[in-house]
């Protein structure tokens, strides 16, 4: 089932979501908005101070990165199933996140 992360005006995060299950790969769509570095993070708990940043790849921590046409989709598998949206920079209005899993394993 989809969920919705929504980093309000003025903030860079969302508040944590809830992925299940986390035994498959899930996208993110980033909508249309200026330009910013969109990041999926992850922590053990749902209210926890240990959100870090998801690394798909060594050099690159964005899921999404501000130089990519809008809107946009990214991929990836959740280590835990606590997540949120940060963005490199304050939302300048609110924007919401549909982040769903995949069907295919």
């Amino acid at each position: 089932m989809a969920v919705s992360a929504v980093v309000l005006s003025g903030f860079s995060v969302s508040s944590a979501v809830y992925l299940y299950p986390t035994d498959r790969w899930w996208a993110v769509q980033v909508p249309s908005m200026a330009g910013s570095a969109v990041r999926v993070e992850f922590s053990t708990t749902s209210g926890g101070a240990d959100f870090g940043a998801l690394h798909m790849r060594s050099d690159l921590t964005d899921v999404v990165v501000s130089s990519t046409v809008r809107p946009a989709w990214g991929i990836f598998l959740p280590p835990t199933p606590w997540a949120r949206v940060k963005l490199g920079a304050n939302a300048t209005d609110t924007a919401s996140f549909v982040l769903m899993p995949l069907t295919a394993r």
